[in-house]
């Protein structure tokens, strides 16, 4: 997981490419990097690489995009409601029977500039959550997400 703070910028790019061709990593998850719809993905490949981003819509900065090894099959497991939250979601297939759910989050340290409040934040994640593990129960191993990241008790399935 990356922080940029703009992709968009001189030489970021290039530094990313120079890191991701020296580590190999299957993954590359990055949050800022300044998107907008003016950059068309050629600007951004990354030969043996595919590119899933979403851009912040309507003021500066923000955005979230993934990398994935072209190998790795993936698809969208839940169509997106609109642009409020700074979402990238994949579903990740390993194998005929193993595969996981891939999240890129964005949310933006000064809450002044964001729509909605951390409460709507977890019931957004708690919904896609739940639409994800009906679909594909396999995928999900971690049931407790909310008590393991943010402290709580309540248990997500039950």
């Amino acid at each position: 997981v990356l922080n940029p703070t703009s992709l968009a910028k001189n030489n970021a790019f290039q530094l990313l490419v120079a890191d991701i061709t020296q580590f190999k990593p299957s993954v590359v998850v990055i949050c800022e990097t300044w998107f907008k719809k003016q950059h068309p993905d050629s600007m951004f490949e990354i030969q043996g690489y595919s590119l899933f981003r979403h851009d912040r819509v309507g003021r500066k900065g923000g955005g979230v995009c993934i990398y994935l090894e072209t190998c790795l099959s993936s698809e969208q497991p839940v169509p997106l409601k609109d642009d409020t939250f700074e979402f990238v979601w994949r579903r990740v297939k390993l194998s005929d029977k193993q595969s996981f759910i891939l999240c890129g989050l964005y949310h933006p340290p000064n809450s002044s500039v964001t729509k909605y409040t951390a409460a709507d934040l977890i019931a957004e994640l708690d919904s896609v959550i739940n639409i994800c593990h009906s679909l594909y129960p396999s995928d999900f191993f971690c049931t407790n997400w909310r008590r393991k990241l943010f402290g709580c008790n309540q248990s997500l399935f039950g």
